[in-house]
């Protein structure tokens, strides 16, 4: 719809507006009327209309100088109507140097009227597309220059850019990387993931690019200087409006910087925040803390340790296990500020045993034992005795002799099965990995491996099934079949009946109503 002000300070003509014009009928509404040009300029800062249709002679401020403040102060590209009696036609002629070349004539006859908004939805539609196709550019633009100055590629003019996006030398700015591991190579879903960060961080101030493949970058600007505590919790907002499938939504967040100029160290710290924390792959909010220890030579050093005592656990080693642990604890440090590395370890040690061999639920809860308090602290050092004690009975009492083989597809064979009867109800990857004792991980891409699909596009291909049967068997509407099958509205039912089948739902419908057997 088309929002339309009415300025007139007759009040029978601004009746007239209301009542005479079937503003829905060619694809407006009339959202406000002002009986001179001070009001009708409040009103338009406050509704932003498309167009305005205005009386000449008015009090206060005319129609023509009501132009000429929108024109020329405001730079507001809005479609203006003159009504004038005949008497006042030249002077309304005065207009056409502001680019206004639509007169309406009292008394109002609604066929003209009719003629007019026909007339206008036209340019109203080109202009719309226009401007959504400079958006697109600016958008691209905007992200290729971001990019550039955060990694340093080319010569950016960091003021221009500034200016562009409204930023002050002395504007506080955030990074965040933004990535979904369960979504991985998934295009539509990687597109879902760059439209929930559009819209999901409410009044601040945002700016998107891509930072690697199925990587988002977000640029926050925050004018109003929160604290980390209030940052926090919009960000916690966030977390918390994730549905499927971005429920491993992971967001690693910088600390704040002023201006562009502080981008690349900005960047610096994210990519720093996200390779401690490739071990845990937690979903989540991954603050920067520069007391990490952080150095890149020990990210190497501990997947070899990490391996070696994985081999040993997996061989029931206890040589093996002794030694590693002591290479761990040495590496590392018997500092506090260190045990995180070895947390690492751990975490990553217990998720490689959980991905690659069958578990059973007792033994799984002696291999979280590996991540217990009793076993990590930040205020206590790891006892190397108790560590050592714990792998050696993990390698004993987990039966990892005997991986599960991927080939037998009982894995997939089991998981269909129990989509095949719950699919209408809403399915969570992190839900179903634990309720067949899986890492979410693991699950999502085993799951795409051995079928071909993302989980959600599974869960989508059983719905439309049962949809088409549905439509075939029965009389039911398309919202009743999207609510039963638990699509949040009819359109997104559409959309996706449309990308599974290659056709609306109605002309499924149609061309196969009655047809029990039909695909």
């Amino acid at each position: 719809m088309y929002k339309v002000l009415a300025v007139d300070d007759e009040p029978l003509m601004i009746e007239g507006w209301r009542t005479m014009i079937d503003w829905n009928a060619f694809g407006y509404e009339l959202s406000g009327t002002a009986s001179d040009g001070e009001e009708a300029l409040e009103l338009i800062r406050l509704i932003k209309p498309e167009v305005v249709v205005t009386d000449v002679r008015m009090p206060i401020m005319d129609g023509l100088e009501l132009i000429k403040v929108v024109k020329e102060e405001m730079n507001l590209h809005i479609q203006f109507v003159i009504v004038s009696g005949y008497s006042e036609f030249a002077y309304a002629q005065q207009a056409l140097r502001y680019q206004v070349n639509h007169y309406i004539l009292k008394p109002l006859i609604v066929d003209e009227i009719y003629e007019l908004l026909a007339e206008l939805s036209h340019t109203l539609e080109k202009n719309r597309l226009a401007e959504k196709s400079a958006n697109k550019n600016k958008e691209i633009i905007v992200a290729a220059a971001i990019t550039s100055l955060l990694k340093k590629e080319n010569e950016v003019n960091t003021d221009e850019v500034a200016e562009v996006l409204g930023l002050k030398t002395d504007s506080l700015i955030r990074l965040v990387i933004a990535e979904c591991p369960a979504v991985e190579g998934g295009t539509d879903e990687y597109s879902q993931l760059r439209e929930f960060l559009k819209t999901g961080f409410g009044g601040l101030r945002t700016w998107l690019f891509t930072e690697a493949p199925n990587r988002t970058g977000l640029l926050i600007c925050h004018e109003d200087e929160q604290d980390q505590e209030q940052l926090m919790a919009i960000l916690q907002g966030v977390i918390m409006k994730v549905e499927q499938p971005l429920q491993q939504l992971i967001l690693y967040v910088s600390e704040a910087g002023k201006g562009l100029t502080a981008l690349p160290e900005l960047y610096r710290q994210v990519l720093e925040t996200r390779y401690s924390s490739l071990f845990s792959r937690r979903s989540g909010i991954h603050l920067y803390q520069n007391d990490s220890g952080f150095e890149e030579w020990k990210l190497e050093d501990i997947i070899t340790c990490s391996d070696s005592l994985l081999r040993s656990i997996e061989t029931n080693d206890e040589k093996g296990i002794n030694s590693s642990i002591d290479h761990l604890i040495l590496l590392f440090g018997q500092t506090c500020s260190q045990t995180v590395w070895i947390q690492h370890a751990l975490n990553y040690i217990r998720g490689e045993l959980l991905n690659n061999y069958s578990i059973s639920a007792m033994d799984k809860d002696v291999l979280g034992q590996l991540l217990h308090e009793n076993y990590f602290s930040q205020k206590e050092l790891i006892p190397n005795d108790a560590l050592k004690i714990l792998c050696l009975r993990i390698a004993k009492e987990v039966k990892i002799g005997h991986p599960a083989s991927p080939s037998n597809h009982s894995f997939t064979m089991e998981v269909i099965e129990y989509l095949k009867s719950h699919y209408r109800e809403k399915i969570q990857v992190q839900e179903l990995a634990e309720r067949f004792h899986y890492n979410p991980v693991y699950f999502g891409k085993q799951f795409r491996k051995e079928t071909g699909m993302s989980l959600n596009e599974y869960i989508h291909a059983l719905r439309i099934d049962e949809a088409k049967i549905l439509l075939r068997r029965t009389d039911m509407k398309l919202t009743e079949i999207a609510s039963y099958l638990n699509y949040h509205s009819t359109e997104y039912f559409t959309s996706k009946f449309k990308v599974f089948t290659n056709e609306l739902p109605s002309s499924y419908k149609n061309k196969y109503k009655g047809d029990w057997f039909a695909e």
